[in-house]
């Protein structure tokens, strides 16, 4: 019979709650007192494991945010980008851990990941903004649906929705300018590249034109509450409601800005969807789920301060 060679993975999993000013601020605690052997996760961490065949060396993987790949010396994870341009860290190292790489690859002896040219920092705050600096944060599109966004959400964030580009330039350009004898003068595509000059504060999705003072906590803010009540609808088998119509529902609540019309279409869904409680009930659950996280921390804050 042939031998085999299998291996057993484990996998020890923790969350850690800790005060700091920023995410950046609350990784560096974390791993701190991971480094300095503070926190040592034990059976009582375990999450699962997985039992494959042993390869000794590295395969090629695509690399990917949060992904743990192999490094001389050790393990890194990736913290942004890519095989091109990324910010690493490297676990279990003290001194300059952040590493912003270029052309991350397998080396030649498919054993560990290495780069071509690497610089190293103290601290995520400096790795960030050489990472930054390099071209690592490009603007891109999130993966945010703005035309199925609803008006009064976009109005409660201060972003206007513009129809065409004739609109946008209409409303950007500076107000001094002789807009009738200018807009006379360009092209559609002179037009265009005006509006796209305010590329910091304008998103093109569908043909159709966004500004806004800052889409970034706007992306961050709805794309955590789109994540949160798919999962709730789902967990209710709540099909046919589209999620940013729930968003806008809540939005207009909160301002006292009812849309009669909408409230009756997600009511009717959730009852025939076999929800036994009122559009008022649902709401409320909603709510509940979204600010639960939010308002443990605020109760713990106000232990404390006691």
């Amino acid at each position: 019979m042939k031998k085999f060679s299998i291996e057993i993975e484990e996998i020890l999993q923790r969350v850690e709650e800790v005060e700091a000013k920023d995410i950046e601020e609350a990784l560096e605690k974390v791993e701190e007192q991971y480094s300095k052997d503070e926190i040592v996760l034990d059976y009582n961490d375990f999450k699962g494991y997985e039992i494959r065949e042993y390869i000794d060396g590295v395969k090629e993987q695509k690399l990917e945010k949060d992904a743990i790949f192999d490094i001389k010396n050790g393990k890194a994870i990736l913290l942004e980008g890519n095989n091109e341009l990324a910010l690493i860290k490297k676990l279990r190292v003290d001194y300059c851990p952040y590493v912003v790489v270029s052309g991350l690859a397998v080396n030649k002896n498919n054993t560990h990941f290495e780069w071509k040219q690497c610089l190293n920092f103290q601290t995520l705050t400096e790795a960030n903004e050489k990472f930054e600096e390099l071209g690592g944060y490009k603007k891109t599109q999130s993966d945010l649906v703005y035309s199925e966004v609803g008006e009064f959400t976009l109005g409660r964030y201060d972003i206007v929705r513009f129809n065409n580009v004739d609109e946008a330039f209409d409303s950007l350009v500076d107000e001094n300018i002789s807009k009738e004898q200018l807009i006379d003068m360009m092209s559609e595509k002179a037009k265009k590249e005006t509006v796209l000059g305010y590329i910091d504060v304008v998103v093109i999705q569908d043909g159709k034109y966004y500004f806004g003072n800052d889409f970034y906590f706007f992306e961050d803010e709805i794309n955590e509450k789109t994540r949160k009540i798919d999962k709730i609808l789902n967990e209710l088998n709540i099909k046919d409601v589209k999620t940013y119509d729930v968003i806008e529902l809540l939005e207009r609540r909160e301002c006292e800005f009812i849309d009669k019309e909408l409230e009756e279409n997600i009511a009717n869904a959730i009852a025939t969807a076999g929800y036994k409680k009122d559009i008022e009930d649902f709401i409320n659950y909603i709510n509940e789920e979204l600010y639960k996280e939010k308002k443990k921390i605020e109760e713990k804050e106000q232990g404390a301060e006691l």
